[in-house]
């Protein structure tokens, strides 16, 4: 990247918000590019740190803000700086269909899907060429100790579906774990209300309302199996919590309607995609029988990924220095 472009670059959380795919991808990037993140704060408590990364509060002094994290409630703008807001799954920007400022933006994206929705709708928004989402890790772990359990790990709330987790593994007799944040405690509260058999667990907070890195993987090092659900809608090919299974061994088992959502996962043939937790439960039994097949195939895709993500951030990078020389 061009250095005189790079200089007046800074990354800004719009909202102190500790949870979720856009802070993590704001966290990869921070490290990548070694800047650190700013926080709007409006709350007079403590800056909560964005996955393992410490944040600044306030603006920063530099004119051009790129900001990862899109609070949907509200669209803010900064006095004399340059503003390129970046769109993770692009769901909040149906709250700015009548906002013309917000249209005018400059917007990045990484996935092609989100690209056409919004472009087609008016914004501002370019797309990161192959530009996939970044991530944190470098290397496989070693995982000798497998068992025949699954693990959801994601912000347990409606839009993550973990009731579908829940109906799949409820009339069996395998170990299901789900863990996550835990702030919406009467949702939790029915979810565990709901549950018939003792199989499934959930695993409580072990730093303030959330999970901590320590406790995720360790649930990931011992478990084969990695359950991920969807609802649909404008998410990655690829979620952190898949990727994070993956490093782990763990093969992912996704559920949602929409099974082109995470067609690379049957493609390459690590993992399986189903419909409902009908068609789970066998895809289920198919993983379990065949784990050594699949685990391969894991560790194939995973060492291709990590390989190829030299590459991918200089893709970024190059979006990004464009996106800058074009701000006005």
């Amino acid at each position: 990247m061009n250095p005189e472009i790079y200089k007046d670059i800074s990354l800004m959380a719009e909202y102190n918000f500790s949870i979720g795919g856009a802070q993590r991808m704001l966290s990869a990037v921070s490290k990548k590019i070694r800047k650190p993140i700013y926080v709007l704060n409006d709350s007079q408590g403590p800056i909560q740190p964005i996955w393992d990364v410490d944040p600044i509060p306030g603006v920063p002094d530099a004119p051009i803000i790129i900001s990862l994290v899109v609070d949907k409630y509200s669209f803010r703008t900064f006095s004399g700086k340059k503003q390129i807001k970046f769109c993770h799954s692009g769901e909040s920007l149906e709250n700015f269909l009548g906002n013309e400022q917000a249209k005018i933006t400059k917007w990045l994206t990484h996935r092609g899907r989100v690209y056409n929705f919004w472009k087609e709708r008016g914004f501002n928004i370019d797309l990161i060429p192959r530009g996939y989402i970044p991530y944190d890790k470098e290397r496989l772990e070693i995982t000798p100790i497998k068992r025949d359990q699954g693990v959801f790990i994601s912000r347990v709330c409606p839009s993550k579906g973990p009731e579908l987790a829940i109906q799949t593994f409820d009339n069996l007799a395998i170990p299901l774990y789900i863990a996550g944040s835990n702030e919406l405690r009467d949702y939790i509260s029915s979810l565990k209300k709901s549950i018939k058999g003792s199989n499934i667990a959930f695993i409580p907070p072990d730093e303030g309302s959330g999970m901590s890195l320590k406790l995720r993987d360790d649930l990931l090092r011992e478990s084969k199996v990695l359950v991920h659900c969807s609802l649909g809608g404008m998410h990655d090919y690829l979620e952190y919590s898949i990727l994070d299974g993956m490093i782990f061994n763990c093969v992912p088992l996704c559920i949602t309607p929409e099974v082109e959502q995470f067609s690379v996962v049957e493609e390459k043939c690590f993992g399986r995609v189903v419909r409902n937790p009908t068609e789970a439960v066998e895809a289920l039994e198919d993983i379990l029988s065949n784990y050594g097949h699949y685990s391969l195939k894991v560790r194939d895709f995973m060492g291709e990924f990590l390989k190829d993500q030299e590459a991918l951030w200089e893709r970024w990078k190059v979006k990004i220095e464009e996106a800058c020389l074009k701000l006005t």
